[in-house]
């Protein structure tokens, strides 16, 4: 009503914008002084003036509006998910697979929300997953953890990684008999098992009996590649990067043994922000270099 009236600055319009009479609102104003114990209007035969009271008040209450305007704005955005911070958990190779381009896609596209990133392991981010310590992992596929939801959002072939001068670095294709008798390095079983699972399968499937030098972790498998301690079977897409370096040739039957990375969050996820970026994140799977998704 004050506002109302500082801006008409006349009883008689401010009364019939506001759908009121103008005795009320003289009323409403002379009262609203007494409450406030300053005078709020200069009234004349001829005009109405806003003191320097008034105008303070009229300023403050604007500001007020404003603020007011952004607060719903902000908390309307977040109820809709469209505005806050998603913890997201990744595997150590799983940044590798183009994830900058994820993180720059979100900035240029959805500026408000703001990703914290940590790196784990496939099997730390599950618990993390399940016990809500982060909202959303990319992760390798393991057993299914009860109340855990995962898709595919990724999938790459294998490949062998070597140095330039190897043997074998004038092959574009590596069979299975041209890897019998070479020093292979491998993963850790226990803190890698699903790449060990995936290139053991490859290993078996074309009867390699390689010398098994030692095991070890991405990336840290290719510095020893460089260090000339033997071949290792990595993901296609370390040879975007050209890794120290290396030589990555494509393995016979590849496209048989994809590795694959999964979107993965709690089943019973009902946070707005939460969900809109698992959707996003599953609608834009190309955003993941070399994506053979459909």
């Amino acid at each position: 009503m004050f506002c109302v009236m500082a801006e008409e600055l006349h009883f008689g319009r401010a009364a019939k914008r506001m759908f009121i009479s103008q005795p009320p609102l003289s009323q409403a104003i002379r009262q609203l002084e007494h409450d406030l114990e300053a005078q709020l209007f200069v009234r004349t035969t001829r005009s109405v003036k806003l003191t320097r009271a008034g105008q303070l008040l009229y300023d403050e209450l604007q500001q007020m509006e404003h603020q007011t305007g952004h607060i719903r704005s902000r908390l309307r955005a977040i109820a809709m998910g469209m505005r806050g911070v998603v913890r997201i958990g990744v595997t150590p190779s799983g940044l590798y697979s183009n994830f900058s381009t994820v993180l720059r896609y979100f900035r240029e596209h959805h500026p408000d929300i703001d990703l914290n990133v940590t790196e784990s392991s496939t099997e730390i981010m599950n618990d993390k997953v399940r016990r809500g310590q982060l909202d959303i992992g990319l992760m390798r596929p393991l057993a299914p953890m009860p109340g855990v939801s995962t898709q595919v959002v990724y999938r790459e072939p294998l490949r062998v990684a070597m140095r330039m001068n190897h043997a074998l670095a004038d092959k574009m294709i590596v069979t299975g008999q041209d890897m019998q008798g070479m020093s292979l390095i491998t993963y850790d079983p226990l803190r890698s098992p699903y790449f060990h699972y995936l290139s053991t399968q490859w290993l078996d499937r074309h009867n390699v009996a390689a010398r098994h030098v030692q095991g070890g972790l991405l990336p840290t498998i290719l510095a020893l590649v460089d260090g000339e301690m033997g071949l290792a079977i990595v993901p296609s897409v370390f040879a975007q990067f050209k890794s120290f370096g290396l030589h990555y040739a494509a393995l016979e039957n590849a496209d048989a043994y994809l590795a694959e990375l999964s979107v993965a969050w709690r089943s019973d996820e009902t946070d707005p922000l939460v969900m809109s970026v698992i959707e996003t994140l599953l609608e834009n799977r190309t955003l993941f270099a070399g994506s053979g998704l459909a």
